[in-house]
């Protein structure tokens, strides 16, 4: 989002209309979204990871710009929060009579699990790798681009735990140290060649 005001010296402040006090309402603002307009059953996050604004501490400067994420578990939370943060939008420019531009692309789909689908991968495997091996995981707010296959036809994502303490692999997905034991890549080769055949099997 890009706010726009009036700049200015910072001594005057009078004169100016300062886009810094508007943005950090915002920011504080769009964190009731999640604590009073969603049911308490309906998770959602929203973070607010970038604000930029102003070059010099005596100066007021013209605009500021925010970048955030959202999350939800459901297509439904999405738009309920999109609606909301366009209406905070719409009156922050009449509380602090500056000019808003709030751009929301709406990302990737939320991903959700077949059930059909998900208890076919638990059973294959537990199985292959004993049912002491295999959980359900509880929802995540991570994004992913499976979900567009999900969309088109029934599905689940696995996750493989990749991580080996006795190697020193144990670092998380986003950190540059992260690496996997090749190890998980055999698992996953036999999990998926049977479910393979027990689904043609079925057939």
């Amino acid at each position: 989002m890009q706010i726009t005001g009036r700049g200015g010296h910072g001594a005057r402040p009078e004169d100016c209309i300062d886009p810094i006090v508007a943005g950090a309402h915002f920011i504080t603002h769009v964190q009731s979204i999640v604590a009073r307009n969603l049911k308490p059953t309906h998770a959602g996050v929203i973070t607010i990871g970038k604000f930029v604004s102003g070059d010099v501490s005596n100066v007021i400067p013209e605009s500021a710009y925010l970048e955030g994420s959202i999350r939800a578990l459901s297509a439904d939370v999405r738009e309920q929060i999109f609606k909301r943060l366009r209406e905070i939008a719409s009156g922050l420019e009449r509380s602090f009579q500056v000019r808003c531009e709030l751009r929301i692309s709406a990302g990737v789909p939320c991903l959700t699990n077949n059930p059909d689908v998900a208890k076919f991968l638990y059973d294959i495997s537990g199985y292959i790798l004993g049912t002491e091996n295999v959980h359900y995981l509880d929802p995540i707010m991570g994004s992913e681009d499976f979900s567009y296959f999900t969309e088109s036809c029934p599905g689940a994502i696995m996750r493989f735990g990749c991580a080996n303490a006795g190697k020193g692999l144990t670092y998380p997905l986003h950190s540059p140290y992260f690496d996997i034991d090749e190890g998980v890549l055999e698992i996953g080769v036999k999990i998926f060649t049977e479910a393979i055949q027990c689904y043609l099997n079925s057939k």
